[in-house]
C-alpha cells in the first residue's frame, strides 16, 4: 500500500465509523424516545405508567423521568441534521452526560418525596457503562493500524474506569465486595435455578473488569484481526446477559411483567453502550488525525453551536439542581384550641369516609352494590359539610381530597399529597389535628387490592429542636378515634415531612409496662412469663434505673429526630450490608435506618444510655430474620467491637453485662465511636 493511498482509506475508516454512530443515534434515540411507554414501576405486580402519576412527582423527579425521551428525540434530530461526525459524537456524549447528571439529581429529590424512584430508574451506572464502552471502542480502534496507539490509551482508560467502578463504595459497599459475597453465596444455594440466576448477576456485575482486561491484553499484543467481532461481543455482552436473565424469568414464572421490565432495562443499556462506544471511537479516530481525510469534516467549525449546546446542558442541570434541593425541616405550627366538632370530623368522620371508599373501591370491579356506593357518597358529604362549617379553607382542601380520592395511583403518591394538603391547611389555620395517610394491601377474590386509609391524631405540642445548626421539629400527638390498623407505634417519621411525631398514648403505655416489668419477681424487661436466658439480667438493670415517663419520652424523641437527621441519604453501613447479604434493598434500608436511630438513643440528653439498652434488648426475642432482630445483634456487635458476621452468634448476655457495667459517660463514648465505625459520621448533639 502506498502512502498516497492511506488518506482515502483513513477517510473510509472514519466515515464508516461515523455511519455506525449515526445508526446508533437513530436506533438508540428511537428506543429512548419510546421509554415512557414502558411501566414506570410495579406495585403488587401491576404496572404504573408515567402518565398516571407525572403530576404527583417532585418537579426534579418528573424532569429526570422524562429526560430519556427528550435525549432520544434530540439524538434522532441530530443524526439527520448534523453532517459533521465529530460534532455529532460530541453532542451525543454531552446529551448522555447531562442525562446522567439530571437523573442523579432527580433520584435525590425523589428520595425526599412520598415515594422514591423505582430501582430500575435509580441505578447509577455511569462508570459501568463508560468502562464497557471504552473497552469496545479500544477493540474497534485496534483494527486500524494508524489508531493502535489510541487503542492502547483507550484500553488503559477502560481498565482505570473499571477498577474505579469496582472499588468505589456505592451505598457503603464497593461492587467488588458485593461480588465476593455473591461468590460465597453460590455454594450454599439449594436450587440450580438460583445458582443460574446468581451466576448471571455476578457475571453482569464483573463484566466491566473482564471487558477492560480483554481490551488491554489485545491492544498491547497489537493483533487487529477479528477484533471487530470481539468489540461487538464486548460492547453488547452485558445487555445480552440481561436478556438471558429475562429468559430465565420466563422459564421460572412463565412470563410476567418483570420480564418486560428486565428486557426494557437490557434494551436501554444496549442503547447507552452503543451511543457511548461509537462516540468515543470516532473522537479517538479524530484525535489520531483521520478526520482530515473525511469530506464530512471539511466544513467550517461551528464553535457557536458547541458553545450553545454546552451552555444549554449546564443551565438545564443547574435548574434541576435548584429544584432538587431537599425539604427544609422544622415547622411553624401555632396550635389553637380543640373542639368537639373538630374531634368528630378528624377522629370519626374522616376515617369512616376513607374506610367506606376503600370498601367501595375493593368491590367496584365485582360485587359492589348501590348501597355501598350510597354509603361512600354519604360519608363524603358528611366530611364536606363538617369541614366547611369548621373552616372554609379546610372545606376546600377536603373537597379536593374527596374529588382526587376517586382516581388514585397504586403507589399512593396522590393519596399522600391530598392528605398533606389537608394537614397543611390545618397547620395554617391553627387546628391541632394531624391525619396520617396509610396504604395497605388486601387480597380480594384472588387479586391484591390497595386500601387507602387515614389515621387521625390530635396535636398537643410542637417542640422545636436544633442539631448541627439546623432546625427540626417534633409533634407530640394523641390518637383520635379507633382507626388504628396496627398503628400502635411510639413515634414515626417520614422523609417528605418537616417534622417527626411522638405518640403520647403509646409512650405512656410503654412507660407503664416498664414499671410493671420492674415490679415483677424476678424483674424482667420483656412481656413474657419466662424471660429467655440472654435477658435474665436486663430486668435487674431496668429495676435499678427505674425510668420515669419523661425519660422514656426523651428516648423516643431522640430516636425519631435521628430519622429526620438521617433522611434518605444515610450511608449504608458495611456491617448491615454484610449481615443482610442477599436481602432486598427495602429490608437493608429498614435495618440500616433503625440501627442508626437506636444507636442515637444511647446519647439522649438527661437519660442514662443503659435505658436505651433496655429498650433494644427485648428484640432478641423477635422473629429471626426480622428487622429488629438484626438491629439488636448489630448494635451489640458494634458496641462490643465485633465483626458483623459474628453478630447473630454472639453471646448477647455477656456483651449486655459488660456494657451495663460501664459508667454512663464511658458507654456514651463507646456508642459514639461505634456509630462512627458503622456510618462514618458523628452522632449529633440535639438541643
Amino acid at each position: 500500500m502506498t502512502s498516497a493511498s492511506e488518506p482515502p482509506l483513513h477517510g473510509l475508516t472514519y466515515d464508516s465509523t461515523a455511519a455506525r454512530l449515526r445508526a446508533a443515534c437513530r436506533l438508540g434515540g428511537a428506543a429512548l424516545l419510546a421509554s415512557p411507554l414502558l411501566p414506570f414501576q410495579l406495585v403488587d405486580g401491576q404496572p404504573v405508567f408515567i402518565w398516571e402519576i407525572l403530576g404527583e412527582l417532585h418537579p426534579a423527579t418528573a424532569v429526570a423521568v422524562l429526560v430519556p425521551a427528550l435525549a432520544g428525540a434530540l439524538l434522532l434530530f441530530a443524526s439527520y441534521k448534523l453532517a459533521r461526525p465529530s460534532l455529532l459524537a460530541f453532542l451525543t456524549l454531552l446529551v448522555l452526560g447531562t442525562w446522567s447528571l439530571i437523573s442523579n439529581l432527580g433520584a435525590d429529590a425523589a428520595a425526599w418525596d412520598v415515594s422514591t424512584l423505582p430501582e430500575s430508574l435509580n441505578r447509577r451506572v455511569e462508570l459501568y457503562v463508560l468502562s464497557i464502552a471504552l473497552s469496545g471502542a479500544s477493540l474497534r480502534l485496534l483494527a486500524e493500524p494508524a489508531a493502535r496507539q489510541a487503542s492502547r490509551v483507550v484500553a488503559a482508560l477502560a481498565v482505570a474506569t473499571g477498577v474505579i467502578f469496582g472499588v468505589w463504595p456505592s451505598e457503603g459497599e464497593a461492587p467488588l465486595q458485593t461480588c465476593l459475597r455473591f461468590v460465597g453465596a453460590l455454594a450454599e444455594l439449594p436450587d440450580p435455578r438460583l445458582v443460574l440466576g446468581y451466576g448471571l448477576v455476578l457475571t453482569i456485575a464483573v463484566f466491566p473488569l473482564v471487558a477492560a482486561a480483554v481490551a488491554l491484553a489485545l491492544s498491547l499484543s497489537g493483533r487487529g484481526s477479528h477484533t471487530a467481532l470481539v468489540a461487538e461481543l464486548t460492547t453488547f455482552g452485558a445487555p445480552g446477559l440481561l436478556f438471558a436473565l429475562a429468559l430465565r424469568n420466563v422459564l421460572a414464572t412463565f412470563g410476567d411483567i418483570s420480564v418486560v421490565v428486565t428486557t426494557a432495562i437490557a434494551s436501554a443499556l444496549a442503547a447507552l453502550l452503543a451511543l457511548t462506544a461509537r462516540s468515543l471511537e470516532l473522537l479517538a479516530l479524530a484525535a489520531s488525525g483521520m478526520a482530515r481525510s473525511s469530506d464530512y469534516e471539511r466544513s467550517a467549525r461551528p464553535e457557536r453551536f458547541v458553545r450553545i449546546a454546552a451552555t444549554a446542558a449546564l443551565l438545564s442541570a443547574f435548574a434541576v439542581f435548584l429544584l432538587a434541593r431537599p425539604l427544609q425541616k422544622g415547622v411553624d405550627w401555632r396550635l389553637g384550641p380543640r373542639s368537639d366538632r373538630a374531634d368528630q370530623l378528624f377522629g370519626e368522620l374522616m376515617p369512616a369516609w376513607a374506610q367506606s371508599r376503600a370498601r367501595w373501591s375493593m368491590n367496584a370491579k365485582t360485587t359492589a352494590s348501590a348501597a355501598e356506593l350510597a354509603e361512600a357518597r354519604a360519608a363524603a358529604n358528611q366530611i364536606l359539610r363538617a369541614s366547611r362549617e369548621l373552616k372554609p379553607e379546610l372545606g376546600r382542601a377536603v373537597a379536593e381530597l374527596v374529588q382526587g380520592g376517586g382516581d388514585l395511583d397504586l403507589a399512593g403518591r396522590r393519596w399522600f399529597h391530598l392528605i398533606e394538603a389537608v394537614n397543611e391547611t390545618s397547620r395554617a389555620a391553627g387546628l391541632p389535628y394531624y391525619l396520617d395517610p396509610g396504604v395497605s394491601a388486601a387480597e380480594h377474590q384472588g387479586r391484591v387490592e390497595r386500601l387507602f386509609l387515614i389515621h387521625p391524631y390530635r396535636v398537643e405540642a410542637v417542640r422545636p429542636a436544633q442539631a448541627d445548626g439546623l432546625s427540626y421539629a417534633l409533634l407530640a400527638v394523641r390518637r383520635l378515634g379507633k382507626a388504628r390498623d396496627n398503628h400502635d407505634r411510639l413515634g414515626f417519621s417520614r422523609d417528605h415531612q418537616p417534622f417527626a411525631l411522638v405518640v403520647l398514648d403509646e409512650i405512656e403505655s410503654y412507660s407503664s409496662s416498664l414499671d410493671d416489668f420492674a415490679r415483677r419477681a424476678p424483674a424482667t424487661c420483656v412481656d413474657s412469663d419466662a424471660a429467655p436466658p440472654e435477658l435474665s439480667t436486663c430486668g435487674a438493670l431496668l429495676q435499678k434505673l427505674s425510668p420515669n415517663l419523661q425519660q422514656v419520652r426523651r428516648l423516643v424523641e431522640r430516636h425519631e429526630l435521628q430519622h429526620q437527621i438521617d433522611g434518605p441519604e444515610l450511608t449504608h453501613s458495611a456491617a448491615v450490608l454484610e449481615a443482610l447479604a442477599g436481602y432486598e434493598r427495602a429490608a437493608i434500608d429498614q435495618v440500616n435506618r433503625e440501627l442508626s436511630a437506636y444507636m442515637a438513643e444511647l446519647v439522649t440528653e438527661q437519660v442514662s444510655p443503659k435505658l436505651a439498652l433496655v429498650h433494644v434488648m427485648p428484640f432478641l426475642t423477635s422473629r429471626a430474620g426480622s428487622a429488629l432482630h438484626f438491629v439488636v445483634h448489630l448494635e451489640l456487635a458494634a458496641l462490643a467491637g465485633e465483626r458483623p458476621k459474628t453478630a447473630l452468634s454472639q453471646d448477647s448476655r455477656a456483651i449486655f453485662d459488660e456494657l451495663s457495667a460501664l459508667p454512663d459517660d464511658k458507654l456514651r463514648e463507646r456508642a459514639r465511636a461505634a456509630y462512627g465505625r458503622l456510618f462514618h459520621a458523628d452522632l449529633l448533639d440535639v438541643k
